[in-house]
């Protein structure tokens, strides 16, 4: 076939859920007919579920582990990995296909759209786009946690718990407190006992915890914060720990507010398709609005109904594959030793330290996860 007639499988967003659909298309789509984009607005690719253990340790060096880096397999004859920012979509009036366009006003024509463009962290797991960046950020954040002798952290859901628990592991000594909006750790689509266990553990780390409270603003100049109920806090280092934004400005902008939430997660179908008016457009990830836990161990489900439903169509089928959820379970690490876990299975199972230490806090998964990923180490690569 003529490079005129192929035709493009475009994913945006180069996390987890857009590199799983990269590497279940890479040998299931017919090569001879469609070239394989990725486009990512970053260098590199973050391995967010260590990067509070990066930023805080001053043990580790760890930068190198936690980023990773695109191969030959991401840059071949057609399959290749583009850096830029998407900032608008454009799709043919025929609905068979179109073109998005970058920051740069480069344009890539798309036959298949996926978009997985994850989300925007604050505070210390707002990692920088570019990775020069990245070293700077780190050291500005060890350095902080380093001189502060009070700190708070904003928002007690599994980000909050990790940061208190990386905080006291290398810094037993330090004042930490969480702030949390609930009666209990974690959100309330998690069971009571799960959540009663999350708080008692992380108390137990010697963390203060201060429940059904919020704090709206702060100054750390003041050496104080004063939550919405009034209570004052010591404090010369306020950390946010709260969720993340998903990066769906675009969507709404190009394809229409009625595609997006009021959270701005991303309306799909069970075939994960953005629905009728948009037959050619998948989506995954954390900004899909679906009702489950944000959690990475769920994009690969996504990824492979999303590649399923484009090889089929991509052959003039129809959409095949439903997305039906995953299994729901969690390892929240309090440091090296130390966490919980929660598994949905029969009555719900909560898992204590041994577990969540020999699965996850010990080593955080970097290395099982770069391998899963298909990518290389910036530690071993040249």
């Amino acid at each position: 076939m003529s490079s005129s007639t192929r035709q493009n499988i475009v994913i945006v967003g180069g996390g987890f859920a857009g590199i799983g659909v990269f590497n279940q298309l890479y040998d299931t789509i017919d090569a001879s007919k469609y070239d394989l984009f990725l486009i990512s607005d970053r260098d590199y690719v973050a391995y967010y579920p260590a990067a509070l253990r990066m930023s805080i340790s001053p043990e580790d060096d760890l930068e190198n582990q936690v980023l990773m880096k695109y191969n030959s397999r991401f840059n071949q004859a057609n399959k290749k990995t583009i850096i830029g920012k998407v900032t608008t979509i454009d799709q043919r009036s025929d609905k068979s296909g179109g073109t998005v366009t970058l920051a740069n006003g480069q344009k890539v024509e798309w036959a298949f759209l996926v978009l997985t463009p994850g989300g925007r962290w604050e505070g210390i797991v707002n990692i920088p786009e570019a990775k020069k960046d990245v070293g700077a950020f780190i050291r500005s954040w060890k350095s902080k946690v380093e001189k502060a002798n009070d700190i708070v952290l904003i928002g007690g859901g599994a980000v909050g718990i990790e940061a208190a628990g990386e905080i006291k592991e290398y810094y037993p000594r330090k004042n930490v407190t969480i702030v949390h909006g609930s009666d209990s750790l974690l959100n309330a689509s998690y069971p009571a006992k799960f959540r009663s266990a999350a708080t008692k553990r992380v108390i137990a780390r010697g963390v203060n915890v201060i429940l059904n409270d919020y704090i709206d603003e702060w100054d750390e100049c003041d050496g104080k914060v004063t939550t919405r109920n009034g209570k004052f806090i010591v404090s010369d280092l306020v950390i946010q720990a709260r969720g993340f934004t998903p990066n769906t400005d675009f969507v709404a902008s190009s394809l229409g507010e009625e595609t997006i939430t009021r959270s701005k997660t991303i309306k799909v179908l069970p075939t994960l398709q953005l629905g009728p008016n948009h037959p050619r457009i998948f989506a995954g990830g954390d900004v899909i609005d679906w009702p489950e836990q944000k959690q990475a161990g769920k994009v690969a489900f996504h990824a492979a109904v999303i590649a399923k439903n484009i090889v089929s169509m991509s052959q003039g089928k129809g959409a095949p594959a439903i997305y039906k959820g995953a299994f729901d379970g969690i390892i929240i690490t309090i440091g090296k030793t130390q966490g919980v876990g929660f598994l949905r299975l029969l009555w719900g199972i909560v898992l204590g330290n041994w577990f969540s230490a020999w699965i996850k806090s010990k080593n955080l998964m970097v290395e099982m996860s770069r391998k899963s990923l298909k990518l290389d180490s910036y530690a071993t690569s040249s």
